[in-house]
């Protein structure tokens, strides 16, 4: 058989169609493969919670008892569950913090939604103690009251 140029030319142009039709063809294995990532969340819900007592307590005497009721607000955006808030009472101008008594009541607000205030809650009982000694220095003064609220579970 002979080969002419013609047939070179002819066959190198069906190979060249042959490739440009079909593409390149690849050789592959399969496999799987795997990784990791990872995502963060905050340290905390960005704002604290503010207590604010709830109703005035005035107009005590010696031996005089008065629930304290406080509202809790969520400063944050996310919802927040505040446990049991504490009360503490400092001096008030003579007299002295130990002539209040305090106790807490194991009430808690719960969850409290982004932005929400909780509805009243009665958090403890204060007491202007009747001591057997000179008192004087309690009338008329107002002590400041602290709150603390612990975290929910």
């Amino acid at each position: 058989m002979k080969i002419t140029k013609k047939k070179i030319a002819a066959a190198v142009g069906a190979g060249a169609v042959a490739v440009a039709a079909g593409g390149v063809a690849y050789a592959y294995w399969t496999t799987t493969g795997s990784g990791t990532g990872s995502a963060s969340s905050a340290s905390s819900a960005g704002a604290a919670v503010t207590i604010t007592q709830d109703g005035a307590l005035t107009g005590f005497t010696l031996g005089d008892t008065k629930t304290v009721s406080v509202k809790a607000t969520n400063g944050a955006s996310s919802s927040q569950n505040i446990g049991n808030i504490t009360v503490s009472v400092a001096a008030a101008g003579g007299c002295a913090a130990d002539n209040w008594a305090v106790v807490d009541l194991a009430d808690s607000v719960g969850t409290l939604a982004g932005g929400a205030t909780s509805a009243s809650t009665d958090v403890a009982t204060l007491t202007l103690k009747d001591l057997s000694t000179n008192q004087d220095a309690c009338k008329g003064v107002t002590p400041v009251l602290t709150f603390t609220a612990a975290a929910g579970s």
